[in-house]
């Protein structure tokens, strides 16, 4: 039924955003479009912000370039496929006519003050009036139905089979971490991820070898492994004894706690806003500020009792389950038009 109805979609157009970075909202938006892309046409639209070596003021320096490139979108037949701040500048047929991603919002992240409360404010008052608005977990539905506005949720999903082949395979013949200490993989080192917390309990440590991929953001001196291939990645990844993910965002969710568990590993999360769903559907343990290195090897010799079961919850969030769930967006989008 699903494949007849493709056919449906085959001629429509999407207005969205080039993706640059490898954020989890960023791979998101780019699985969209990599479902998308087969079936329908994409225009791509250049996200200002994500070329900018500088944080502060981005954003009002994206809006203001971006509102030229909205502004002369005069095609009336095309939808929109957006994640993006901008949506401020959509008159209302253009909302109609849009699927609107929403990842999470966080104040840590505001980097336009004092215009930022007011750009997302009138987000959030035209996401009222999108087709259709989709969130990734249910803490983030929950908040946008006390803003009024109805969302449902497509969650992040994986490559599961690429994943656990790293699972069982173990190979460490190309990135071998040390095998005389505990293993912490603690994420990526963005800032508000929680490195630093970790970094400063158990640096002392010798027993503890703590490490971290895609970048450092947080100047300490953690082992970070940056520019990895996705399966050098997983290899890696795979040989932790255990992952901390202590984050002090509101996320939308954790791409790179999902992947860890589904890679056998037991992961210790702080259970607020996405990550606090993810936690709960996985039953991993709690972190809390007393954690011990006992506590470490307690969680790492009891490791099939947390990551059995939840890795088989989470293989539900394979490429066919997002894929299906997208497509059947975008057909309902068609008929609705």
């Amino acid at each position: 039924m699903l494949k007849q109805k493709k056919e449906s979609i085959n001629k429509i157009s999407f207005f969205t955003l080039e993706v640059s970075g490898n954020s989890g909202g960023r791979v998101y938006l780019k699985m969209v479009q990599d479902v998308l892309a087969p079936v329908s046409k994409l225009k791509f639209i250049k996200d200002y912000k994500r070329h900018y070596r500088w944080f502060r003021g981005r954003k009002i320096i994206h809006l203001f370039k971006i509102f030229f490139d909205i502004i002369r979108i005069h095609d009336t037949e095309s939808f929109y496929l957006w994640d993006d701040i901008s949506i401020i500048f959509f008159s209302k047929q253009k909302l109609k006519k849009t699927l609107f991603i929403f990842h999470h919002l966080d104040q840590k992240h505001f980097d336009s003050a004092p215009f930022e409360n007011l750009i997302w404010h009138l987000v959030l008052k035209q996401l009222k009036y999108c087709n259709k608005v989709i969130c990734v977990s249910p803490y983030w539905k929950k908040f946008l139905s006390e803003k009024k506005i109805r969302a449902e949720i497509i969650y992040n999903s994986f490559d599961v089979e690429r994943i656990q082949r790293h699972a069982s395979r173990h190979n460490k013949t190309i990135l071998k971490l040390p095998e005389d200490r505990i293993n912490v993989y603690l994420g990526q080192g963005a800032l508000f991820k929680g490195v630093d917390e970790i970094f400063n309990k158990f640096k002392e440590d010798k027993r503890i070898n703590l490490f971290i991929t895609a970048k450092n953001d947080t100047g300490l001196p953690v082992k970070c492994y940056n520019g990895l291939e996705y399966d050098d990645y997983l290899n890696l990844v795979s040989q932790a004894d255990v992952a901390i993910f202590a984050s002090s965002l509101l996320e939308g969710w954790n791409r790179c706690a999902t992947e860890t568990i589904l890679l056998g590993i037991p992961c210790i999360l702080k259970p607020i806003a996405g990550l606090g769903d993810l936690q709960h559907i996985t039953n991993m343990p709690i972190y809390t500020n007393d954690l011990t290195f006992e506590d470490l090897v307690s969680i790492t010799q009891n490791k099939y009792k947390f990551t059995k079961s939840s890795s088989n919850t989470l293989s539900a969030f394979n490429l066919k389950y997002f894929s299906e769930s997208w497509l059947r967006v975008v057909i309902n989008l068609c008929a609705y038009e």
